[in-house]
C-alpha cells in the first residue's frame, strides 16, 4: 500500500515489481562468489529484492528512501493495532 499511495503515478499497483527490485552490479561480486555459469554472458547488472540505492547511486547499496517509507508504515501498522 505504501507503493500505491506514496510512489505509483496513477494510483494503481502498475509497476510495483519494477520498484521494488534493487540493481546490484556483478563486478562488485567476491571472486570467489562470483558465478560460473555461462548463461548471463554480456550481463553487467542483476535485479534481487530489496530498497537499496543503485550501484550508480553516490551512496551505493545504502537504504534507500522507499525502505524508509515501508518500516515507517509497518511500524505504525504494529502500534496501532497492539
Amino acid at each position: 500500500m505504501v507503493y500505491q499511495y506514496m510512489y505509483s503515478a496513477n494510483g494503481t499497483m502498475t509497476g510495483y515489481t519494477e520498484h521494488s527490485l534493487s540493481y546490484f552490479n556483478i563486478s562488485n561480486f567476491a571472486p570467489d562468489s562470483a558465478t560460473t555459469s555461462t548463461h548471463f554472458t554480456g550481463q553487467s547488472t542483476c535485479r534481487y529484492k530489496d530498497y537499496r540505492d543503485p550501484p550508480w547511486a553516490p551512496d551505493a547499496y545504502t537504504f534507500s528512501k522507499q525502505y524508509w517509507s515501508v518500516l515507517a508504515a509497518k511500524l505504525a501498522f504494529v502500534i496501532f493495532f497492539q
